[in-house]
């Protein structure tokens, strides 16, 4: 059972943005370009710098949504996303073969009251990403900001790295888990396809509303899957765990 599924119906996480995937991944209908929110567009007209679909294929923009959960992925990236202020553009692409299967990329703004939201199912070479219509406006930096790839593989979600920026030497996979409530004790588990399973590290005890946790994955001489395993324990010390597949380069 996925991540999202399961603590979609425990932690009251909304069809708008769960895990910064359930806008997707439950099936909404899509407007242009494909990867868009149709409700979201809709939403989103009379704000500032709305969520509208751009010229190079993905839409962007400011939405509204609830932080009701209780841990959030908001970013799996291939190093840290990198751009200047006065970058007017920046390449983004998944990092991760595919194999020939359409990915979908979500962005947002990891802080806790980020209402920054991106969306695209971007080709192989890349989309050429307009830092001026939403981000810089928005006064968004690099740092603030989150993307997630994936695919439906086996019946399964299957999270992809993404790379926004020039790549540089040494870069490894990095993942964002985000708390937008407090959190009494949050652990992982790495397990590495055909190898055993590393131990539980404990993340942080006792994290405030809007604490991130980053994870940097092994990695490898050749494309692998890992298992990450999230153990929770949650307001009221209630307990959950589920597991989150991730492709490392």
């Amino acid at each position: 059972m996925s991540l999202l599924s399961s603590w979609r119906r425990t932690f009251r996480l909304t069809p708008t943005f769960a895990l910064a995937l359930a806008a997707l991944t439950c099936g909404h209908a899509a407007a242009q370009p494909d990867a868009c929110d149709r409700g979201i567009l809709a939403q989103s007209e009379k704000l500032n710098f709305p969520y509208v679909a751009r010229s190079g294929g993905y839409c962007d923009g400011t939405v509204a949504f609830d932080n009701g959960a209780v841990l959030q992925l908001v970013s799996y990236t291939m190093g840290p996303v990198r751009f200047s202020p006065d970058q007017p553009h920046v390449t983004l692409k998944v990092a991760s073969s595919s194999n020939g299967q359409s990915v979908r990329v979500i962005g947002v703004d990891k802080r806790p009251t980020g209402s920054y939201r991106f969306d695209a199912i971007p080709p192989a070479s890349g989309i050429d990403f307009d830092l001026k219509a939403a981000v810089h406006p928005k006064g968004l930096k690099a740092e603030h900001l989150g993307f997630v790839a994936w695919i439906n593989r086996n019946g399964s979600t299957l999270y992809l790295p993404v790379a926004v920026g020039a790549p540089e030497a040494g870069d490894s996979p990095v993942l964002v888990m985000r708390a937008p409530t407090a959190v009494v004790q949050a652990a992982y588990e790495i397990c590495i396809h055909g190898q055993p399973c590393g131990p539980q590290e404990l993340w942080k005890r006792d994290l405030e509303a809007g604490s991130q946790l980053e994870l940097k994955l092994p990695k490898g001489p050749s494309p692998r899957q890992a298992a990450v395993k999230i153990t929770v324990v949650g307001p009221g010390n209630r307990t959950l765990g589920d597991v989150l597949q991730m492709q490392i380069p």
